[in-house]
């Protein structure tokens, strides 16, 4: 199978895809610390994204889509906050906000991210540094089902993540 797949990794069951960053993740995705980010809804053409001490939506985008996935983006580019990673490009980053995201985003806004993410294809990647859609889509989901115990068992791997 050809396309980036490099946030999953095989399970040992085989059938199901794990998260490769989830493996060894530096942090307890299911912590917030801190005072959370301000909202500032702006005029733009990316849907969400953070800068400094705040978090940017578009509230044209918003209202074309619905507030139910403008929640979720806020709480994706929350986590970066919360995990130290604005601006950081990475795909590990990404992956780790949207599973912080699942965690913490309500049954709506979570439905809303994996429907939009279901109608999206490979070729529409943004950036480079976001999994393509339906990689995002498995960790959404995945990261939904987990009890946020099994977070709490994370070492940090021999540096920063």
């Amino acid at each position: 199978m050809e396309g980036p797949r490099d946030a999953l990794d095989a399970s040992d069951g085989g059938a199901e895809s794990v998260p490769a960053c989830l493996a060894s993740m530096p942090m307890d995705l299911a912590s917030i610390e801190g005072e959370p980010p301000v909202a500032i809804y702006v005029n733009d053409l990316r849907l969400g994204y953070a800068r400094g001490g705040a978090i940017f939506l578009s509230r044209p985008l918003c209202e074309l889509y619905g507030w139910p996935l403008c929640r979720f983006v806020e709480q994706h580019e929350r986590a970066h906050h919360y995990m130290k990673t604005v601006g950081e490009r990475s795909a590990c980053a990404e992956t780790l906000a949207d599973c912080w995201a699942a965690m913490h985003s309500d049954g709506d806004a979570l439905n809303a991210a994996l429907h939009y993410f279901e109608g999206r294809h490979e070729q529409e990647q943004e950036n480079g540094y976001h999994a393509d859609s339906s990689v995002r889509r498995e960790v959404i989901s995945h990261c939904a089902n987990l009890p946020r115990r099994q977070f709490s068992e994370a070492v940090l791997p021999g540096g920063r993540g």
